[in-house]
């Protein structure tokens, strides 16, 4: 898309769930706003996007979806909906697999048009403030690309920070923590806890709420 200083020229950070809503609005003001989504992904969904590796992905990058093989949402579809787009007829059930959620969201980002808006496999680096003579802020977006490590900056006029607060996880500050040895660590309730057999071991489950009951369970 050509850039025109009649528009806003918007850089949104992140296709998962908010992301995406922040694309659908603006590409609904086509005179006003222009605007590229960033997804270090290979895909839409964000957090919903299950990943069999643990530690890392194929590019090097820290896994942190907190996703599971047999994930189920905890709020009913009703809730979770975007406004206007309402999930596909599921039998009658509210409480839908993760697989599911992931679905609806490739579907509402095919809806609106926002993939060829989306430049994946871009990691963001730095973005930084530029002030202009006249007052104005501009931002200068740096990112890599994680396939073929390219560099690029590009500037915009505003910045939409989606990238959720699953992304990097709340670590306490335990005297002797990094010293301690496990036999596996074990991020997110990630794919590990179904790919090895735990039955003899002893675990520490450090997650609170409803997501450590499922996988106690």
């Amino acid at each position: 898309m050509a850039p025109s200083k009649s528009r806003i020229k918007v850089a949104v950070i992140g296709a998962g769930a908010a992301g995406l809503c922040a694309g659908r609005h603006l590409i609904a003001e086509p005179n006003q706003f222009q605007f590229d989504i960033y997804e270090q992904q290979d895909d839409v969904g964000g957090t919903w996007r299950y990943s069999t590796h643990i530690g890392q992905d194929q590019y090097g990058l820290p896994v942190h979806s907190s996703m599971y093989k047999n994930l189920r949402t905890n709020l009913p579809k009703e809730v979770m909906a975007y406004p206007g787009f309402p999930f596909e007829e599921s039998e009658g059930r509210s409480f839908l697999h993760h697989t599911e959620v992931l679905k609806y969201l490739q579907d509402y980002a095919k809806h609106y048009g926002l993939y060829e808006y989306i430049k994946f496999h871009k990691l963001i680096e730095n973005i930084r403030p530029l002030k202009q003579e006249d007052g104005s802020v501009e931002w200068a977006v740096s990112f890599r690309d994680v396939v073929t490590k390219e560099k690029e900056t590009y500037i915009y006029d505003a910045v939409m920070v989606c990238n959720g607060h699953y992304s990097v996880p709340y670590m306490p500050e335990i005297e002797g923590l990094n010293d301690f040895k496990v036999a596996r660590a074990v991020g997110g309730a990630s794919s590990v806890l179904y790919l090895t057999n735990l039955l003899e071991l002893n675990l520490l489950l450090s997650e609170r709420g409803m997501p450590k009951l499922f996988v106690s369970n």
